[in-house]
């Protein structure tokens, strides 16, 4: 498993300055979050794991960075933890521009004083650790702009919004006429449209909330607790996994979380469809449920050819597929990871992947282990 909380007992073990920032993370984030609070407006009412946000893995990520064994350049190099950050600054905060920058300037600060606490960084070390902090606000500006900018995205929900009446009315129609015909081969054509009816109304669905999404506007969901270990076995169940697989469920401890179980069973099926569809043959894919920081984390991972650096950014954008994807022949038409953010982003959070030839591909569904507070404002929806 390769998901960044995997990362702090290798690198504690490791010894050094990648050492001390573990050792300290639990100080570097309460310092961190008094000081936003104290300084940014945008961050006035923000709960606590709102603010965590990304940057427990983030942390990790950076020390990883600063350790000579290991290849990564910089935080984020092989990640798109800070452009999740920036997304989430912008859809769950009122903060400004101005705030998402100054953040990595606090956390910056906040990291040179406690690393001057230890012994003396290398210039290699000094230069993961700015070099970090400097792609990390080049990347959450960049995202936060981005989503300012996606406003457009409600003229496609709008049209999209407008295609089911119609598709409704079809349906309507189709189910007289096969009360009326009244025959076998009647009845069988009528299934035959309906159920193709259906599939369309659930793409066209999707393609509502992918838009709604990206223009900003958070998917409406109502909230209840649930098992999670229960939930997430209940979808690899249910996944069709290819012969020689092997499928591990991995989680410390019963996990309970208040989700809207029907959009988060879909999101981690098309996680582990993806995991199944794409790894590597008779290989483990794993899935693992971990609860932090009142967040609660859901990781994907499988083997095989790892997602290309510069695909990460519009990995999660509509219609975008990777190579590896592209390649295996396999239909799609790029919605699933687009559907997959959406639903994470209704719950509070985003989804991040790591992804390279020697570990693996890991995908962390990043959420509040309680977003009820969201619901304000929201249309009511069933609660499933």
């Amino acid at each position: 498993m390769s998901a960044p909380q995997d990362y702090d007992d290798e690198i504690l073990k490791g010894g050094g300055p990648s050492a001390l920032v573990i050792r300290k993370k639990a100080e570097i984030l309460e310092r961190f979050c008094e000081r936003v609070r104290a300084s940014l407006p945008g961050a006035k009412g923000t709960s606590h794991p709102v603010i965590i946000d990304t940057l427990p893995a983030f942390i990790t990520r950076l020390a990883l960075s600063m350790s000579p064994e290991h290849r990564d350049l910089y935080a984020s190099q092989f990640s798109n933890i800070a452009l999740q950050h920036g997304n989430e600054r912008a859809k769950f905060t009122s903060y400004s521009l101005k705030d998402v920058i100054r953040e990595y300037q606090f956390l910056r600060e906040i990291l040179v004083a406690v690393i001057r606490t230890g012994e003396a960084l290398t210039h290699e070390q000094w230069d993961a650790v700015h070099r970090s902090i400097d792609e990390g606000i080049a990347e959450a500006a960049a995202a936060f702009v981005d989503v300012q900018d996606s406003f457009r995205e409600f003229f496609t929900a709008a049209l999209t919004h407008d295609f089911r009446g119609p598709l409704q009315t079809a349906m309507n129609l189709i189910e007289i006429l096969r009360r009326q015909t009244k025959t076998s081969q009647g009845d069988e054509l009528a299934t035959r449209a309906t159920n193709n009816l259906r599939n369309m109304d659930r793409l066209i669905g999707s393609l509502l909330d992918i838009s709604r999404g990206n223009a900003g506007v958070r998917m409406p969901l109502r909230f209840s607790e649930r098992d999670v270990g229960a939930l997430v076995q209940s979808v690899l169940d249910d996944v069709l996994i290819p012969a020689g697989a092997n499928v591990q469920l991995e989680i410390a401890h019963p996990v309970r979380a208040f989700l809207n179980e029907e959009k988060m069973r879909l999101a981690l099926h098309n996680l582990v469809e993806n995991a199944a569809k794409y790894g590597r043959p008779n290989t483990a894919i794993t899935v693992r449920v971990v609860e932090t920081q009142e967040r609660l984390l859901l990781s994907v991972h499988n083997l095989g050819d790892p997602i290309p650096p510069n695909y990460l950014h519009t990995l999660f954008k509509p219609y975008r597929r990777a190579p590896n994807a592209a390649r295996s022949g396999k239909a799609g038409w790029g919605l699933g990871l687009a559907l997959v953010q959406t639903i994470a982003e209704a719950h509070g959070g985003s989804v991040a992947v790591e992804s390279d030839a020697d570990t693996g591909t890991t995908f962390t569904i990043d959420v509040l282990r309680d977003p009820r507070s969201l619901e304000t404002n929201s249309e009511p929806v069933a609660d499933n």
